[in-house]
């Protein structure tokens, strides 16, 4: 897994960006599918 390779700091932040792109992505699709 390529986080792995990286820092903790470095791999918990990759983590945390990701963890808000997928958030963003729910509930930009919940806002549709509300609309």
């Amino acid at each position: 897994w390529g986080a792995l390779s990286l820092t903790s700091h470095q791999s918990r932040t990759s983590l945390e960006a990701l963890c808000h792109d997928h958030l963003d992505l729910l509930y930009s699709a919940q806002a549709m599918l509300v609309s």
